[in-house]
């Protein structure tokens, strides 16, 4: 996905990651989701498996970060365990 932001001449303010939990519902990406506030872009490209995607939005909600925000989710967000 970096390759062809670089290609378009986009630039891409903060790319953050987390590590994958086996109780989906303690996933913390808090810090994650500060680091992308804080770099003020209003554009979000979420790249991760359906139970984590509903986590990471629930939490992006509790820090405002929905509301006047763009959030782009990618077919990975759609699928489930038992789809891989």
């Amino acid at each position: 996905m970096k390759d062809i932001a670089y290609n378009k001449g986009w630039k891409i303010s903060a790319t953050e990651h987390f590590d994958p939990v086996s109780n989906f519902i303690s996933l913390n990406v808090s810090p994650q989701l500060e680091s992308i506030r804080k770099t003020r872009t209003r554009i979000v490209v979420l790249n991760t498996m359906a139970l984590y995607t509903v986590v990471v939005l629930a939490q992006a909600l509790q820090m405002r970060m929905l509301k006047d925000w763009v959030w782009i989710v990618t077919d990975g967000s759609k699928n489930t365990v038992s789809d891989i």
